[in-house]
């Protein structure tokens, strides 16, 4: 299936495994370096037990795992190369599989993503999730998000990734109902405020009874929020929206922005299948 896909070599270039070697020039036991043939530029250095997977494999297991699942085959394909080919999120897209905005009536489309890694920052995950056309923003949530994250010390397993692009598609198709529940409840600007300091604005201290804030996290995320506002009142589909734009919209203010936005659709991820989240009715 990999074949119907445009490859490039940003992304879809040959490695291979090399021994790794100390400042003398000794080889350094139980480590080796993973190498672009084209460039012979390292992309990691890993311990005997890391399994390396190609992009290419990653993005051709998911695609095998589709075929266990009875949905449509229409699909386009969005390849992303992350920090010299290191890393690596495909999207893969389909415009016939469809939910709609409750607010404004504007579209969304299922997606799978596929990420990998070479450097061992990413582990090798495929997750699902909605692509919400109004702002052309990935709408990343629990509900509507399945993953199957494997590390690369594992063998990928195709049945469970098919189960988890089932369940996702299952959990899609019920995502209309539970937006127009969330038009319904009432958050005020302290509530959203409150929530944004507890949760993605909360700055990390080794000291578990201090909270700190990331203040221009949380200046972020309460711009945002008023814009969603303006556009859908002040209630839990706005403050879902305010987050899931500051999940995904990291080009103006990070120098690395495909990663943080890896990171933060991470911990949007983990804050909407939360208490402090499912409390808010």
């Amino acid at each position: 299936m990999l074949d119907q896909l445009t490859a490039t070599s940003d992304w879809d270039f040959p490695i291979r495994k090399e021994p790794v070697h100390d400042e003398r020039g000794a080889i350094i036991p139980g480590s080796f370096g993973i190498f672009r043939e084209d460039t012979y530029e390292c992309m990691g250095v890993h311990g005997s037990s890391y399994k390396e997977l190609t992009h290419t494999d990653a993005v051709t297991r998911v695609m095998e795992a589709m075929d266990n699942v009875e949905f449509s085959r229409d699909y386009d394909t969005k390849f992303e190369a992350v920090d010299g080919g290191r890393k690596l999120r495909a999207e893969i897209i389909f415009p016939n599989i469809t939910g709609k905005n409750p607010a404004i009536g504007d579209i969304t489309q299922f997606r799978i993503s596929v990420l990998n890694s070479y450097d061992g920052s990413w582990a090798f995950e495929s997750r699902t999730d909605a692509l919400c056309l109004w702002c052309l923003n990935g709408a990343v949530h629990s509900q509507t998000s399945s993953r199957n994250k494997m590390k690369h010390t594992l063998n990928a397993n195709l049945n469970g990734i098919s189960a988890k692009i089932q369940l996702g598609l299952d959990a899609f198709w019920q995502q209309d109902s539970q937006w127009k529940e969330w038009l319904m409840i009432q958050v005020t600007d302290d509530m959203a405020e409150t929530f944004f300091r507890s949760t993605l604005a909360k700055a990390y201290t080794p000291q578990k009874q201090v909270v700190k804030t990331n203040n221009k996290q949380l200046d972020r995320l309460l711009i945002q929020w008023r814009e969603e506002v303006r556009l859908y009142g002040r209630n839990k589909w706005a403050l879902y929206n305010a987050m899931t734009h500051w999940s995904t919209h990291t080009e103006d203010y990070s120098k690395q922005p495909s990663i943080t936005r890896k990171n933060n659709e991470d911990k949007l991820i983990n804050v909407l299948g939360s208490a402090k989240w499912l409390e808010l009715t």
